[in-house]
């Protein structure tokens, strides 16, 4: 149980994480676009 608290944690740490580095991409993107 403990094992699957974690997993679920770190999981939503890297779902955080992927967010940000998506959105700095289309940042970029867009701005380089422009």
């Amino acid at each position: 149980m403990m094992d699957g608290g974690m997993m679920f944690g770190m999981g939503i740490w890297w779902l955080v994480i992927l967010v940000l580095v998506i959105l700095a991409i289309l940042a970029l993107v867009k701005y380089l676009r422009k």
